[in-house]
């Protein structure tokens, strides 16, 4: 009974069927298990809006479309506007219950600058083709992994230097990658969660030619992070982090550096990782390791104080990564978890930049 039980969660979890559940025949060898499933056919549109001290505003725009066809598949577009503004389109196809082929297309235009020890060094617009063929499999509503090819294209805009007035030149340049990734997430809920946690890990190899890259071997990057919610109370929860990348090979081009900055993964750049401290992009070494500590008071219904603090190692060099450049930082923060979205003010150092920095966000992080 138990596993049937279990079955039905999973099935009722999956938001596919609007009705589930489930009889047992009698046989003469025992029972037959059926289970009644009623297939959920919904569309739906969605609108986001927020506001924060570095793009100032944003807008999201998404409709998901299902289709009456002998293999579901649906088909969801999304638009962004905003400094990253960006058309996508994703087709997914389930032949496999909790398995996908997955289709995407994304045309992105990206305006945003870039720091240096805290200051400004260039700012760097460019236009940005996306399109990915790949697996999914769902596991236990919790985890899922994926694999396939990504085709990408840069072609950026001059990039001006501050000061002086230069521009640095970067050709447009198109690459294919293979990729693998696992996700797992338990968390209790997406904003101020109080429980559970995540894991990701994940490497691609990247070509120009689906074999190699400038006529030699292709370069390639391994990437990971973890994060876990430990309750030490019914308001104060501690969250310690790891996270990092390493870039493998002689000859990684600009697009696929390393960086830190602000309080998520992958704002202005895929590859893009948060450290307290650090506003805004910064490009680092090719091989990262980061660890973070937050503690999170509730001090009233949905308002809370958060402390974190973060130390970093980067090198070149991986096998080096250990006696490498440090970086440190900390920040202090409110929030609180309004309708909207979160609310969040947070004032932050690190000895990257050497002075302290400001942060204000109003509305869910997209």
């Amino acid at each position: 009974m138990n596993d049937i039980h279990y079955g039905l969660s999973v099935l009722t979890g999956s938001e596919n069927y609007s009705g589930v559940n489930y009889e047992l025949l009698k046989t003469t060898d025992g029972y037959n298990l059926h289970f009644n499933l009623d297939k959920k056919k919904e569309n739906s549109l969605n609108f986001g809006l927020r506001f924060d001290s570095e793009e100032i505003a944003a807008a999201l725009f998404n409709t998901r479309l299902q289709f009456d066809t002998q293999i579901p598949s649906q088909l969801s577009v999304t638009g962004r506007l905003g400094k990253r503004s960006y058309g996508r389109l994703d087709y997914y196809v389930e032949p496999w219950f909790m398995k996908f082929l997955n289709l995407s297309y994304m045309f992105q235009y990206n305006d945003f600058n870039v720091y240096d020890h805290g200051a400004r060094i260039y700012n760097n617009t460019s236009k940005y083709h996306f399109i990915e063929l790949s697996f999914t499999e769902l596991i236990r509503q919790t985890g899922k992994w994926s694999a396939g090819l990504h085709f990408e294209h840069y072609n950026y805009d001059n990039i001006i230097r501050s000061g002086e007035g230069d521009t640095l030149n970067v050709q447009p340049h198109a690459y294919v990658s293979y990729f693998a990734n696992w996700h797992h997430d338990t968390y209790d809920k997406r904003n101020f969660p109080t429980r559970g946690g995540a894991f990701t890990v994940g490497a691609s190899l990247f070509t120009d030619n689906f074999v190699t890259y400038k006529g030699g071997a292709p370069f390639a990057e391994v990437y990971g992070n973890w994060t876990n919610v430990f309750p030490l109370s019914d308001r104060l929860v501690l969250i310690p982090s790891v996270y990092g990348r390493a870039l493998i090979g002689g000859n990684v081009p600009y697009s696929y550096r390393n960086a830190l900055g602000g309080y998520g993964y992958g704002r202005y750049v895929p590859q893009q990782m948060p450290f307290a401290g650090i506003n805004y992009v910064e490009f680092v070494r090719k091989s990262v390791l980061v660890a973070q500590i937050k503690m999170r008071q509730r001090i009233k219904n949905k308002q809370y104080v958060t402390l974190a603090g973060n130390f970093g190692l980067h090198d070149d060099n991986f096998f080096e990564l250990f006696s490498g450049s440090t970086l440190a930082g900390g920040s202090i923060g409110y929030g609180y978890s309004s309708f909207f979205g979160p609310l969040e003010v947070i004032l932050n150092y690190s000895n990257r930049t050497e002075k302290v920095g400001f942060y204000l966000n109003l509305g869910f992080y997209f």
